[in-house]
């Protein structure tokens, strides 16, 4: 960048966007919220958290937790 000139990055971000996906995202950030709010024994937080999945996401939520 010289004199001024204003320089711009243009990235690309090929993300998998599959529904399930930004499911189990919200709940894991839900999960962490959670845990750092308050005190209770991660096993319940995990448990209140992890009730009505939809049957598609069940499967990728579990892998992670």
């Amino acid at each position: 960048v010289e004199n001024g000139e204003l320089l711009t990055i243009v990235t690309v971000n090929c993300y998998d966007s599959s529904a399930a996906k930004v499911v189990v995202a919200r709940r894991i950030t839900n999960i962490k919220e959670r845990a750092f709010a308050n005190q209770k024994n991660p096993s319940k937080i995990i448990n209140e958290c992890s009730q009505n999945i939809p049957l598609s996401v069940q499967g990728i939520f579990q892998d992670i937790m």
